[in-house]
């Protein structure tokens, strides 16, 4: 039987200081947890059609994998600060998504990423909210904190 986990306890942090290709465990992380409210890290691999004369049915073969990370949380111009600046720049950083928290042994996300957009939003009578969107450049890395 699976044991299955509340999103409340999710951790996700961000860096964009050391860390390389090989070693994201040098990185140093900011953990945005305590103002995200949804973290999406949607996968893909592209298909590619090898359908030939003669078959009645379309066949594809797997390609190139690809994915994106969406957060969506509460504004915080501490977290601003350090996210606006990234937007744009060609200096590659780390996310760390635990979806069942970050305790010893809990499974984590790990995948470098590029900055492809940041909003923010006020609407009247609401909290001033956040938005930022990632594109995964290599692999993900299915480890454990």
């Amino acid at each position: 039987m699976p044991t299955f986990v509340h999103g409340k306890g999710s951790h996700f942090s961000w860096s964009t200081a050391a860390g390389t290709t090989s070693n994201s465990t040098t990185a140093t992380y900011i953990n945005l947890s305590s103002g995200i409210e949804e973290v999406s890290l949607p996968r893909s691999v592209d298909t590619a059609e090898v359908t030939t004369y003669g078959d009645n049915d379309r066949n594809y073969i797997a390609g190139l994998r690809s994915g994106t990370v969406s957060v969506t949380g509460i504004f915080a111009s501490t977290y601003e600060e350090k996210i606006a600046p990234a937007l744009g720049s060609t200096k590659l950083g780390w996310i760390s998504f635990g979806p069942a928290g970050n305790a010893v042994a809990s499974r984590r996300e790990l995948a470098r990423t590029i900055i492809t957009g940041y909003e923010v939003g006020a609407p009247f009578g609401d909290k001033v909210s956040m938005k930022i969107d990632f594109q995964i450049t290599g692999p993900v890395k299915s480890t454990k904190f």
